[in-house]
């Protein structure tokens, strides 16, 4: 399974994380999913699940040159 999942968290249009999907019971893959608040469309059922389904679904994947910087980045010791 792909983690490039094309849903929006986050509304662009208005930064709202409410969803409204028609007839969520019967929603095929393809069904677009709606930001409850304005209206915009944020992605399909069909992403949203696969979001869900990923193995660690609180992780954010990070674009290659921010996951560079991090991995390359010494571990301060504690005291």
């Amino acid at each position: 399974m792909s983690v490039n999942v094309e849903f929006q968290m986050v509304c662009d249009d208005c930064g709202s994380l409410t969803i409204k999907i028609e007839n969520p019971e019967g929603a095929s893959r393809e069904t677009v999913v709606y930001c409850g608040h304005c209206g915009a469309s944020r992605g399909t059922m069909g992403a949203l699940r696969d979001l869900a389904d990923r193995p660690n679904p609180h992780a954010v994947p990070l674009g290659e040159p921010l996951a560079n910087a991090i991995a390359a980045t010494p571990a301060v010791p504690t005291a």
